[in-house]
């Protein structure tokens, strides 16, 4: 079974990186951790990022999901296998679509260096107001019966509303 900790971040393609990158700066308080070619990272606060921003045609590329602890990338890609799900190894995750073709990420678990609150940190690089996490993502569906299996059966989510 595939167990989830948190939504660790989303990635949006867009026509312009750089206005991208400063309009979500400035819209909505992200902070920019980093940009390495056709890529920039955002984030909420002390996480790596919690926005990657991918030039191209503008729309969702994917959903970044951190596993729990002591559920390793092995384990998500035995039970996708057992699924019959078809998914991709690189860069120490995992990638797969879910059946509407929605780029999916699984991403191993993460300790945090510190674990206090937000609140309670300090740091010069973030700015005052900020967004303290990513907390859900939203799709549009015409299919919700076989999104929601999916999302319950293969990666293990409790279906709440």
């Amino acid at each position: 079974m595939i167990r989830l900790r948190r939504i660790d971040h989303v990635g949006l393609r867009v026509a312009d990186l750089a206005e991208a990158t400063a309009r979500w700066s400035i819209q909505f308080g992200l902070t920019r951790s980093d940009r390495s070619g056709e890529r920039a990272y955002l984030r909420c606060g002390y996480e790596p990022y919690a926005l990657e921003l991918i030039e191209g045609d503008p729309g969702h590329d994917h959903t970044g999901w951190e596993l729990r602890r002591g559920c390793t990338i092995e384990d998500a890609a035995r039970h996708l296998e057992r699924h019959g799900i078809d998914h991709e190894q690189r860069d120490g995750s995992l990638f797969c679509h879910d059946p509407e073709g929605n780029g999916i990420q699984l991403l191993p678990f993460r300790d945090e260096d510190d674990r206090r609150p937000d609140i309670a940190r300090t740091e010069g690089s973030l700015p005052g107001y900020r967004p303290r996490k990513l907390g859900h993502v939203n799709f549009l569906t015409g299919r919700i019966a076989e999104q929601a299996e999916f999302y319950t059966q293969v990666l293990g989510m409790k279906q709440t509303d």
